[in-house]
């Protein structure tokens, strides 16, 4: 395995969109109480529009954590371009690299929340989005000189030209011993042809950390191996699989075998939106500091619980808060 701590900025390249929440489950109960006669208040949930995209969340969450975070993507130059490169620009992200483009406009995802507080997202549009059009020629010549982490996910690869352009960068990456982390973020319908999943599989071989969901996205890429067998099947000789597997916790496999457990912290979850993506923060941001695999899937795990404790995909903590959500949680962690 190649050595992961780094002193030079982590690299996040993906997917930045704003996130248009729709409160049908409030919006539901408030009519319902109307119709009953009884009062409620003027102060109920409205839609909002908040920061999102799951390479971006992560960009983010790093960059709270106090890491050294830069940000490359394509959105277009309109009220929700500018909208996210100000909320990168106040967590303290480094948006040298992201691409406001006149031409496009910024591609966005609308959540629809129901009563039981989970969510149905929608993209707008659903074929050639902003984040898709990010070419070779977006980026520098030199940038492998600039950076120590390369982080993307499975979202670029839906389309040309961002997947041949993040498929060439995780190459040059794997070529010069940087590492590469790759959160697959895929589903069943998104590698429905020959051309996708060799795209995965090629983004597979170049990664060093590969984070996925057990049941969700490690068996669909193996056929349908259970999620123990396919982390296994997925581990390279420089490359460990993040099996996360919600309330039962996250392994991390290396060399055939399962290497860390660490079970997941018992908190009162207010919102699961962006909880893997701060897994990711967390693990990443732990790891390029060289504190190790089993250090970095705990830290990965309680930034995950702060962020479940409230309401956002982006509500990450600060360094203080992590370390006062780790005194505050010690040993509470969920019975399976």
């Amino acid at each position: 395995m190649i050595p992961l701590q780094t002193n030079k900025p982590i690299l996040s390249v993906g997917d930045a969109c704003p996130d248009v929440i729709l409160p049908y489950g409030d919006t539901l109960a408030v009519m319902a109480a109307l119709a009953r006669g009884v009062s409620v208040s003027a102060e109920q949930k409205s839609a909002r529009i908040a920061a999102g995209g799951s390479v971006a969340n992560t960009a983010h969450g790093i960059a709270v954590l106090g890491g050294k975070s830069w940000f490359a993507g394509k959105v277009g130059n309109d009220y929700f371009g500018r909208f996210l490169k100000d909320a990168f620009d106040r967590a303290g992200v480094d948006t040298r690299f992201l691409i406001l483009d006149e031409k496009i406009p910024t591609s966005m995802v609308i959540a629809v929340v129901g009563q039981d507080k989970n969510r149905v997202t929608y993209a707008v549009p659903r074929t050639q989005a902003s984040q898709h059009q990010l070419a070779p020629s977006d980026l520098p010549e030199n940038l492998l000189d600039q950076i120590g982490w390369l982080h993307t996910s499975g979202i670029l690869l839906r389309e040309n030209p961002a997947a041949d352009t993040i498929l060439d960068l995780m190459e040059q990456c794997a070529q010069k011993d940087i590492p590469v982390s790759l959160d697959l973020n895929i589903r069943i319908e998104a590698i429905g042809d020959a051309t996708s999943f060799e795209r995965i599989n090629r983004a597979i071989e170049y990664s060093n950390i590969l984070f996925g969901s057990g049941k969700d996205e490690l068996s669909l890429v193996t056929g349908g191996l259970s999620p123990q067998s396919a982390a296994t099947a997925l581990v390279g000789s420089n490359r460990v699989v993040v099996c996360r597997s919600g309330s039962s916790g996250t392994d991390i496999y290396e060399s055939g075998s399962r290497v860390s457990h660490c079970r997941a912290f018992d908190v009162p979850v207010v919102d699961t939106l962006g909880a893997g993506d701060a897994y990711n923060a967390g693990f990443i941001t732990a790891a390029a500091q060289g504190l190790g695999l089993e250090i970095a899937n705990l830290y990965g795990n309680a930034v995950a619980g702060y962020k479940l404790m409230h309401a956002g995909a982006r509500n990450f903590p600060n360094q203080r808060q992590l370390e006062q959500f780790f005194r505050d949680h010690d040993g509470k962690y969920v019975e399976n």
